[in-house]
């Protein structure tokens, strides 16, 4: 069996993500893929486990939350891409500060360089994943903040312009 970093995937940086989704009173958060798929109409893909709480969870909410990461969120990053499970509820056990979304019902991580709501628009099954496709209904930026990087296991920010 091949591991993602024998193959390119292990060498392209991405974005650092928390999705939350919130439905009926339950909730989680989670690190995940993301990636731009279009602007016109603002689209963003996620790439979630079928064997996640969050999984379970985005079906029935018809919504999610896109949370990109500040630099000022590593630690967060690492304790949520190090706790999986429907037991824990994360948010509580990590004091992770939240505010309320402005469109959907599903809550925003504060301090995250934004914060993109979505609507389900698509989802695509695929090996042990599944892609989750959102329409980005209203967002949250803070052009103060910079954006987390993922790249061979190390945890960047963005450096120097090249052009």
């Amino acid at each position: 069996m091949w591991h993602y970093r024998d193959f390119v995937f292990g060498e392209l940086p991405c974005i650092v993500t928390f999705v939350s989704v919130e439905v009926n009173g339950q909730q989680n958060i989670m690190t995940a893929s993301g990636m731009f798929v279009s602007d016109a109409p603002p689209l963003i893909a996620v790439s979630i486990s079928k064997e996640s709480t969050t999984h379970r969870l985005i079906p029935k909410a018809k919504e999610f939350v896109v949370n990109i990461a500040s630099t000022d969120q590593v630690d967060l990053a690492e304790k949520l891409g190090a706790i999986h499970g429907e037991s824990i509820d994360k948010l509580k056990k990590f004091k992770i500060p939240t505010e309320p979304a402005s469109v959907i019902r599903s809550t925003m991580i504060t301090n995250c360089f934004a914060n993109l709501e979505c609507k389900l628009i698509h989802s695509i099954k695929e090996g042990n994943y599944i892609l989750y496709i959102g329409k980005v209904v209203a967002h949250k930026i803070r052009p103060r903040l910079k954006p987390l990087i993922w790249f061979e296991n190390h945890y960047f920010r963005l450096g120097k312009k090249l052009a």
